[in-house]
């Protein structure tokens, strides 16, 4: 999940060359067609405290550092060290390690939710690790985030996707040329999301979290709500609500209030929680009370920690987690067979499989062709989707096929 559950959006298509009018999306550091040298983008304005100070603006470097020392001229190289480094800024936020090669790789950013609990992404798109270091037989990408978010000015380091790339990484925060915070492992950190490629939406995002000043005491975090997307339900029977909590507070916490609302008010249902939750740790929480929507609708439904230890939430603004699910009435449905065929534009033998699919057609009961534009070179069609299914398949030719 992402932090605070504010940006829900798509990873993909969004390299630089993935932005459109109307998303909300501006670029910092555009795509190219040629490999780019270091440099930095534009000075960006934000009103934000970085370790209590105020500042008023930002930039960013292509190697993946974000720093509040507009002045800085140096462009840090992408060959990462442990922190503090000596030629990163004073006042920055690290994902050490990334390059910017050609093609679709950008640095793009949107603000996520509404004031006073905005958030500002900046996002590193489609991009890659330092020459040498990569692996070039398929393709390669990752996708990281640095997230300042408004009121609390908490950071955010965002580990969204990664495909076929070998990372080594520097993840944290520089104060100054002595004193620095990291994640465990620098400077050969790795992305936890490498799963083959993975989702492009946020179920599978990892995140570090940065918190200034004094931890508060008393501060419970909803992470998460286990719905899936299509939930199964008889007349008689109810759908469990649960999910994950955290402790983001200095004490641990005994007890919590819990409420789920389902499409803002429905079904509005509060208990308290006993548990045992030490400072940093994980709970997976379940309501005593079970869920019985109206099938064959879709609804929203918000989880809600507070009271932590019986006494107010010192930071309310992390509270709550949703998921959205469409209730059916746990009938079973008919089964569609999907071939799925590789094909390019310049395939010559692919004509051929023409033959052999419309067989299948012609043959199998419920059966459905996709043209996949992958595995014999490539054409407008081809997306790095299909590239990925090729190599997970160790295709390297077209045509060829697959069920589903």
């Amino acid at each position: 999940m992402n932090p605070g559950g504010l940006n829900t959006d798509a990873e993909q298509p969004f390299g630089a060359t993935g932005v459109t009018a109307g998303d909300g999306y501006s670029v910092l550091m555009p795509a190219s067609t040629t490999a780019l040298g270091l440099q930095w983008s534009p000075l960006q304005t934000i009103p934000f405290k970085f370790n209590g100070s105020p500042e008023t603006n930002f930039k960013v470097s292509n190697s993946g550092v974000l720093t509040f020392t507009g002045s800085a001229t140096t462009v840090p190289t992408t060959t990462n060290t442990t922190l503090p480094g000596a030629n990163i800024p004073d006042k920055s936020v690290l994902i050490w390690g990334l390059q910017q090669g050609a093609g679709n790789d950008g640095v793009i950013m949107k603000v996520h939710g509404t004031a006073p609990n905005r958030q500002l992404w900046v996002n590193f798109a489609s991009y890659s690790s330092p020459v040498g270091a990569i692996n070039t037989a398929q393709g390669h990408w990752t996708y990281w985030g640095i997230v300042l978010e408004e009121t609390t000015n908490n950071i955010y380091i965002a580990d969204l996707r990664s495909f076929n790339t070998t990372l080594n990484l520097t993840l944290g925060v520089q104060i100054d040329a002595t004193t620095a915070i990291e994640i465990a492992g620098a400077p050969s950190t790795q992305s936890f999301v490498t799963n083959g490629g993975n989702a492009s939406d946020p179920t599978d995002n990892v995140y570090y979290e940065f918190i200034q000043g004094n931890r508060t005491a008393n501060d419970i975090v909803i992470s998460s709500v286990d719905l899936d997307r299509v939930e199964s339900r008889s007349s008689t029977s109810t759908i469990t609500i649960t999910g994950e909590a955290k402790n983001n507070g200095s004490a641990a916490i005994t007890s919590f209030d819990l409420t789920w609302t389902a499409d803002g008010g429905l079904n509005n249902r509060t208990a308290n929680i006993s548990a045992n939750i030490a400072p940093g740790s994980s709970y997976i929480y379940t309501h005593p009370t079970g869920w019985s929507p109206i099938a064959g609708a879709s609804y929203t439904v918000k989880v809600t920690g507070s009271n932590p230890n019986g006494v107010a939430d010192e930071n309310p603004s992390n509270n709550s987690a949703s998921a959205t699910s469409f209730i059916n009435f746990g009938q079973t449905v008919t089964r569609n067979a999907l071939l799925e065929e590789f094909t390019t534009v310049p395939c010559g033998f692919c004509p051929n499989a023409t033959i052999t699919s419309e067989y299948i057609l012609n043959n199998v009961q419920n059966s459905i062709l996709v043209g996949l534009h992958a595995c014999f070179g490539t054409d407008p069609m081809t997306n790095n989707e299909l590239v990925e299914l090729c190599s997970d398949l160790g295709n390297n030719s077209a045509p060829a096929q697959r069920y589903g």
